[in-house]
C-alpha cells in the first residue's frame, strides 16, 4: 500500500448566508478530500483572525473560497498583512466575477486586493481563456478554471419523474439592468406570462426571499419535472467596471444617491435581533430581497431596454464573461430537466443532449415542450446529463485537479 504525505491546507470562507450551496460544497469537497489536511476557519468571526496570525506558519497550502471573496471583501481584508507574508501556496477562488457598480464590489476592486496579496492560483469560474485575460495583470498568479460542479451528497436524485407534482419549478431573481442582457428575466417571464405552458404545473418565484437553504432546494428540484435556467454571468466583461460606473452615474442623476448595505450590520446584531423585528427593519431602510444583502434595488429604477440602448447596443468587447454555474449541476444532480437558451457552459453542457435548448426568441417552444412532455425522452435526458456529470465533473474531479498542482 503506498503511502503519502497529506498538503496541510488552511480553507478559509465567510459564513454568512445559508442559500448559496456551492459554497458549503466546495467546503464539504476539501474536508472529504484524502490529499488534504484541512482547518476550516470562518473569517467571519472576527476572534479567527489571531488565531490564523499564530498558525499560518503551520500550512503548506492556503485557500480562499468565494464566500470570502465575491460580495464583500470586508472580511478578508483583515487578512491581508498575514497572506502578502505567508510561507504556503495560496489559491484564491474568485465569487461573482461580473462587473458591479459602486457602491457595490466589483472585479477592478477584487484585482486591485490580488495584486497586493499575489496569490500563486486564481481559481476561476469562467472559461480558461477568459480567466486569463481578466486577471493577466497579477504577476505570477496562474489561473485555474474550476467551475463549479455536482455534489452528489446533496443533489441526488430521490424521487422518479413519474411521481413529481410540480412540472416546471424555478427560485432565481431578476437579471439587473447594468449586467447587459435580461435572458434569465425574458425566459421566466415568457413562461409565467404568456401560459405558454399551459396546462403544466409552474412554480415560479422571482423575490429572493423565496429562495431555499440547500437541503430544501434539493428537495424541491426533487418535486419538479424540470426547471428553467440560462448561463449565468456578463457578455460585457471588463477589469476596470468602467461601464457600470458609467451606467451609476447615470441612474444616480435620475434617482438620487446610491446607499451601500452593510454587511457588518447583520452579522454584528442579527443573533439579537427576533426574525419578525428583523423584517420590521429592513422595510424601514427600504431593503428587501435581494437587496437585503446587496444594496442592488436602486438599480431596477431604470429599465433594461434603457439601460441596453444607452450603453450596450453598440458594445464591443470580446471579453465574454458567461459561464457555467452551481444552478446547472444541482439540477443534473436531482436529474431536473433544463429548458435553456443554447450557450458554451464552459464546454461541459450540449445542447438538446444535457438540457433542452430553446430558441433565444422561442420560435421552437412547442417543439421544445413536446419533448419536455415526453416521459420517455425526458427521462433519457436527464440520466443521460446526470451519468456525465457524475463521470467527469463533481466536486471530487475539481479538488483532483487542485492536488494535481502539486506534483
Amino acid at each position: 500500500m503506498m503511502h503519502f504525505s497529506k498538503i496541510k491546507t488552511l480553507v478559509l470562507y465567510a459564513g454568512y448566508t445559508r442559500v448559496l450551496s456551492y459554497f458549503e460544497d466546495w467546503s464539504d469537497a476539501f474536508i472529504e478530500a484524502e490529499e488534504f489536511e484541512i482547518t476550516v476557519v470562518n473569517i467571519a468571526n472576527k476572534n479567527n483572525l489571531g488565531l490564523v496570525e499564530r498558525t499560518v506558519k503551520n500550512y503548506d497550502f492556503i485557500v480562499i473560497l468565494h464566500s470570502a471573496f465575491g460580495d464583500t471583501l470586508d472580511y478578508i481584508s483583515h487578512y491581508k498583512n498575514i497572506l502578502r507574508e505567508r510561507p504556503a501556496k495560496l489559491m484564491v477562488f474568485v465569487g461573482n466575477e461580473v462587473n458591479y457598480p459602486p457602491p457595490l464590489l466589483g472585479v477592478h476592486e477584487k484585482i486591485v486586493f490580488l495584486q497586493s496579496i499575489k496569490p500563486d492560483f486564481i481559481a476561476t469560474q469562467l472559461p480558461l481563456e477568459t480567466g486569463q485575460k481578466l486577471y493577466e495583470d497579477i504577476t505570477g498568479a496562474g489561473v485555474v478554471d474550476l467551475p463549479h460542479a455536482l455534489n452528489p451528497k446533496r443533489f441526488s436524485p430521490a424521487v422518479s419523474q413519474s411521481a413529481r407534482k410540480i412540472d416546471i419549478g424555478v427560485r432565481t431573481h431578476k437579471y439587473y439592468p447594468f449586467i447587459g442582457d435580461n435572458e434569465r428575466t425574458s425566459l421566466v417571464e415568457y413562461f409565467v406570462k404568456t401560459g405558454v405552458a399551459s396546462p403544466l404545473r409552474l412554480d415560479v418565484s422571482t423575490d429572493y426571499r423565496a429562495r431555499f437553504s440547500s437541503g430544501k432546494w434539493s428537495e424541491f428540484l426533487n418535486k419538479c419535472k424540470g426547471t428553467l435556467a440560462t448561463e449565468a454571468g456578463s457578455y460585457y466583461l471588463e477589469k476596470d467596471d468602467a461601464t457600470v460606473i458609467k451606467i451609476a452615474g447615470y441612474i444616480k442623476n435620475r434617482c438620487g444617491p446610491l446607499q451601500k448595505y452593510s454587511f457588518k450590520f447583520e452579522e454584528r446584531y442579527k443573533k439579537f435581533i427576533p426574525v419578525f423585528f428583523k423584517s420590521i427593519l429592513r422595510t424601514i431602510m427600504g431593503i428587501s430581497g435581494t437587496e437585503e444583502r446587496y444594496g442592488k434595488g436602486i438599480y431596477y429604477s431604470v429599465g433594461f431596454e434603457e439601460i441596453y440602448e444607452r450603453f450596450f447596443k453598440n458594445y464591443l468587447n470580446s471579453l465574454n464573461g458567461k459561464c457555467i454555474s452551481s444552478r446547472h449541476f444541482e439540477a443534473i444532480g436531482t436529474k431536473t430537466c433544463q429548458i435553456m437558451f443554447p450557450g458554451r457552459f464552459n464546454g461541459i453542457l450540449e445542447a438538446d443532449k444535457h438540457y433542452l435548448s430553446l430558441n433565444l426568441d422561442f420560435s421552437n417552444i412547442k417543439e421544445v415542450l413536446e419533448k419536455f412532455r415526453d416521459l420517455s425522452y425526458r427521462t433519457k435526458l436527464v440520466d443521460d446529463a446526470y451519468e456525465y456529470v457524475m463521470s467527469h465533473h463533481t466536486y471530487r474531479h475539481r479538488i483532483k485537479k487542485i492536488s494535481g498542482l502539486f506534483k
